[in-house]
């Protein structure tokens, strides 16, 4: 489903020479931004419209998120991953 997010994946793991991954943790929070459904063309405009009074990093879309959602939710990603413990901490295993 995080096509371009497996693709970095492949990309790392073709320069990674000599290294052995073990394991492939998919987290949910290393994903791109949810920008929401705009089938209705006419209300696209008000959207544009307000993300702009609001700022484009606040406003949050219908069915989508904001620019600080995608921040939360990559900063818990990397806390987790720097920290090494807590609630969803990723493991990384890797062989030289």
């Amino acid at each position: 489903p995080f096509e371009r997010t497996q693709q970095t994946l492949y990309c790392l793991q073709q320069k990674l020479e000599g290294v052995t991954v073990r394991c492939v943790h998919i987290d949910p929070r290393v994903r791109e931004q949810e920008f929401g459904n705009f089938q209705l063309k006419n209300e696209m405009s008000f959207h544009r419209e307000t993300a702009h009074e609001v700022g484009r990093f606040w406003y949050r879309r219908p069915t989508g998120e904001s620019g600080a959602d995608v921040y939360d939710r990559a900063a818990a990603f990397w806390d987790a991953i720097l920290s090494g413990h807590g609630a969803g901490a990723p493991q990384l295993y890797f062989e030289p």
